[in-house]
């Protein structure tokens, strides 16, 4: 592909190189390509979507990643209705779990309403400043973009903690906020600015929770249609340069392309080795990037039991966070998600295909029917599953991205690290980068 055919060579400012095709990167690519575009995808791994879509070992099937989809983001629902997958979404308004304490157990709701003024353990000043509180992210909603968690910065130099525990209290960050971080996100909310908190918590208001029918994958196969995307390609190195140059290996091969332009749709932490002609501040910006790791452990007992999904509280974890049965017929699929300091201690004692092993005990206590029912087990890792928007970093994110619009450029840049923690963060960074592209060369 690109400047190497005659109708390349007609129009040379048409082309464009995506490297990645995560979702950023794919609606990068759909956009510039219904705009006219020549676009080629290159992808490492030997199929789309990244941390977006299914994976089948055996009889178990899982997500890769992304598990849920929010419908507060206006441009990411249009982009479902143009995708054709509005009427394959299932929507929950009211999400709860039941969250499983040192000393006692509680449900805990994933959506803010008036149910969380109930959660047991409050005392009454902390239900009167979560009252004050709410009305608080009410009226924050007219400027917290979901899509944009550069979007409410005041906090943004300290971290979630502190600021819960300013806000609200001490009981409040244990029964409210802790289980839902370290449950739904796997994020210690120690480690994170209140960027995320505050950018998506008042748009979640009367709005729902969605999953995908048949199953996630669904999403990149829909976004990735019509385009030229090549798989098993792995990118080495990106020139800038008009034109750029795009060094790959594929096949134990190594070629370079051309093109007018890249997208370049990698993980953050990962752009300074691929880009070594980064500027100082640019590289500095980058630097910063961080991502949170995941771990969990699939299983499939031969055995009915109770669909349920338990969240447990920092005390009570003991290397598992999260552990949902799914009952599919006469038999059972188990989730169970490590802990982060379970994630932190497998990554730093080698022991990423070992997870069963590391929570193995705790899952006995979990689910005594592991030990004689179960017939298939999976260990799922992810070294880099969601970017940390940790305190500071959305005032370096936002002064990478006026730096970044304030010229043209050879070489544009999109990810979830660039706008959003969540899917439709992703799709708005892809959005982004290809807007600016057409912005600054047509």
């Amino acid at each position: 592909m690109v400047l190497n055919s005659a109708d390349d060579l007609e129009m040379p400012d048409k082309c464009v190189v995506i490297v990645g095709a995560g979702v950023a990167g794919l609606s990068a690519a759909r956009d510039l390509s219904k705009r006219g575009y020549r676009v080629c995808v290159l992808e490492e791994t030997d199929h789309v979507g990244g941390r977006v879509g299914t994976q089948q070992v055996g009889d178990l099937a899982f997500n890769r990643g992304a598990r849920l989809l929010y419908s507060c983001s206006k441009p990411f629902s249009a982009l479902l209705e143009e995708l054709g997958l509005a009427d394959n979404l299932s929507h929950a308004r009211q999400l709860t779990a039941k969250t499983i304490g040192r000393d006692a157990c509680w449900d805990v709701h994933l959506m803010p309403g008036p149910a969380s003024l109930f959660t047991p353990g409050l005392t009454f000043k902390e239900r009167y400043r979560l009252v004050r509180h709410a009305v608080q992210l009410w009226k924050l909603r007219r400027r917290a973009d979901p899509d944009d968690a550069t979007s409410v910065r005041e906090a943004d130099d300290i971290a979630l903690s502190d600021y819960i525990l300013q806000t609200l209290g001490e009981n409040a960050l244990s029964r409210l906020v802790d289980p839902i971080f370290i449950g739904a996100r796997n994020w210690l909310p120690d480690d994170v600015s209140p960027a995320f908190y505050l950018s998506t918590i008042p748009n979640l208001f009367g709005t729902s929770v969605m999953s995908l029918k048949p199953d996630m994958q669904a999403l990149p196969d829909a976004i990735a249609s019509g385009l030229d995307i090549q798989t098993n390609a792995r990118v080495t190195r990106i020139t800038p340069g008009n034109p750029c140059e795009i060094q790959i290996q594929r096949g134990g091969e190594t070629e370079t392309l051309t093109a007018a332009y890249v997208i370049c749709a990698l993980p953050g932490d990962l752009v300074p080795a691929v880009m070594p002609s980064l500027a100082d501040e640019d590289s500095r910006f980058f630097s910063q990037v961080r991502y949170s790791s995941y771990g969990a452990v699939h299983y499939l007992l031969d055995c009915k039991k109770e669909e349920s999904m338990q969240f447990y509280s920092r005390d009570a974890a003991r290397g598992v966070s999260l552990f949902q049965a799914s009952p599919a017929g006469e038999k059972t699929q188990l989730y169970a998600q490590l802990s982060p300091d379970a994630v932190a201690r497998a990554r730093n004692e080698g022991r990423t295909g070992q997870l069963d092993q590391m929570i193995a005990e705790r899952m006995a206590a979990i689910c005594p029917e592991l030990e004689t029912h179960c017939i298939e087990r999976h260990n799922q890792w992810i070294e880099r599953m969601l970017p940390m928007f940790q305190p500071g970093y959305c005032t370096a994110l936002r002064a990478f991205r006026e730096r970044r619009n304030s010229a043209p450029q050879r070489v544009y840049f999109c990810g979830d690290y660039l706008y959003q923690a969540l899917l439709n963060g992703a799709v708005a960074s892809g959005h982004a980068a290809s807007g600016n592209l057409v912005r600054d060369w047509t």
